[in-house]
């Protein structure tokens, strides 16, 4: 279904203490794994691509390892991901 060493993307979601929406593209790297084991996900980028209610740049001050921490802990959204395409 995904391919060793393949990229992909998805879409996440986290909430602030005021309970903002961020919608957060992150990119994910497949690894196959031996039957015996479970295959792994590798997280290798993300952005905030929205928010809701939109905010000015000053009010971004939330430490990006908390979010990351949120996307790594949710883990690659497998129903929805899709293979990125540098070259299209």
């Amino acid at each position: 279904m995904f391919k060793d060493g393949g990229e992909y993307y998805g879409t996440h979601w986290w909430w602030d203490n005021y309970d903002r929406e961020y919608t957060i593209c992150a990119t994910w790297k497949f690894y196959k794994n031996y039957p015996e084991y479970p295959d792994e996900w590798e997280l290798l980028d993300w952005e905030i691509e929205s928010t809701d209610p939109e905010l000015s740049n000053e009010a971004w001050h939330y430490d990006p390892k908390t979010i990351e921490a949120s996307i790594i802990n949710d883990g690659a959204p497998l129903a929805d991901v899709k293979e990125v395409d540098y070259y299209g």
